[in-house]
This record gives structure tokens, C-alpha cells and sequence, in this order.
């Protein structure tokens, strides 16, 4: 049980503790690391915040606000690194693969608690799901910005499913134990080909990745 929470500190740690309502919000973090979502109770938050249930209601209306509060969090963290990737007059697949590497170093930092809010937000009932949709939305814009920096003129509807396919890709990949350097640079290459040979032309595409020994 420890062993999960410490991995879940890397993002709760770039909180501020100083304040009562980022306070609550790191022990949230590491509540969700430890027990997921659904099985996470508003006590279990106090325990890992060190706050009594007055004081976590003074900043916090209930469980699924200060878990909103988290997404909303870590959706800021990843969408401000990977605007900020690259240089503006980069070219688009050297914008793209800045972004790809700026996306993975939060996730790796974020792990396992990304995994946990992304696999919570794909529930069509989860209190997240309507934010969820807003950040694919999002993420495929920055997409298409790009592309039309290159002249391209592609279906909204084909970044969407780009982003999708990453989002499952990243699920699957920090639901397992091991998300370690090797694992991290292997799936930043999986990102890198994946957009990479549906967005721009063969010259230049990185290699599918071959099977590892």
C-alpha cells in the first residue's frame, strides 16, 4: 500500500501543501494512487491529507469535486507542458515529437495516478467524462494547428481518433508496474510512429518499432 502511494507522489508533489485546499488535493492524489476511484472514500482522503472532514469541507463540496479538482489539475500540468515543446518555427513533425516527449515526462511523473484518472474518466457515467471530452477536444486542435501550419486541410474528426488511440495506449501501459525508463522510451516511440505515419509523408517516418528481444 505504501509502495503504490509513494509512486503516486511525483505529481501530487508539484502541490503547494502550503495551502489548505492543495493540501487536501495531495492527499487526494495519493488516496485515488493507492485505493482507485470508486473504492476511494472521502475518509481515506482525510487520512492521507491529515485534515478533519470540517476543514475538507470547507474547501471541497464532496468525493467528486476534489476528484474534478484533481483532473483539472493534471489535465493543466500535461496541456501546458506540450504547448510549451518546441520552438514555434520548428517544423511540424519536430513540433510533434517535442510534444509526444513533453506529454510522456508528465505521464512518467503523473504515474499511477494518470492512469487511474484516465481509466476513471472513460466511463460515460464518471463525473469526468464531460472533461474528458473537452481535453481530447483540446489535444486534437493543438493536432490540427499544426497540421495547418503545414498545409494540411484533414478531417477534425481524424485528430479526434488520434488522440483517442494515445489515450488507450497510455491506459494500458500505466495500469502495469514497470513504468520505467526503458518502458517510457519505448512508448514515446510508439507515440512518435503512430502520429507521425498518419500525419505527414513517408520521408523522414521513424521506423515501425521492430518486436524487442
Amino acid at each position: 500500500m505504501s509502495g503504490v502511494a509513494g509512486r503516486g507522489r511525483g505529481l501530487a508533489d508539484l502541490l503547494d501543501s502550503s495551502a489548505m485546499r492543495t493540501r487536501i488535493l495531495r492527499g487526494a492524489a495519493l488516496a485515488f494512487s493507492d485505493n482507485g476511484v470508486r473504492d476511494c472514500s472521502v475518509e481515506q482522503i482525510l487520512r492521507a491529507a491529515g485534515v478533519s472532514r470540517r476543514t475538507f469541507y470547507q474547501s471541497f463540496r464532496s468525493r467528486d469535486d476534489v476528484l474534478m479538482s484533481l483532473f483539472e489539475f493534471a489535465i493543466g500540468v500535461t496541456l501546458d507542458a506540450v504547448r510549451a515543446a518546441g520552438a514555434a518555427d520548428d517544423p511540424p513533425p519536430d513540433r510533434l515529437r517535442a510534444g509526444i516527449r513533453a506529454y510522456m515526462a508528465v505521464q512518467r511523473l503523473g504515474a499511477p495516478l494518470g492512469a487511474v484518472l484516465q481509466a476513471e474518466a472513460i466511463r460515460p457515467e464518471s463525473p469526468l467524462a464531460d472533461k474528458r471530452r473537452e481535453v481530447i477536444d483540446e489535444f486534437a486542435r493543438l493536432l490540427a494547428a499544426g497540421m495547418d501550419a503545414a498545409g494540411g486541410d484533414i478531417d477534425p474528426l481524424f485528430f479526434r481518433a488520434l488522440v483517442v488511440a494515445a489515450e488507450g495506449l497510455m491506459i494500458e501501459a500505466l495500469a502495469v508496474d514497470g513504468f520505467d525508463d526503458a518502458r517510457a522510451a519505448r512508448l514515446e516511440g510508439l507515440l512518435v510512429a503512430l502520429f507521425s505515419r498518419a500525419l505527414f509523408a513517408t520521408d523522414g517516418v521513424p521506423p515501425l518499432p521492430r518486436t524487442q528481444a
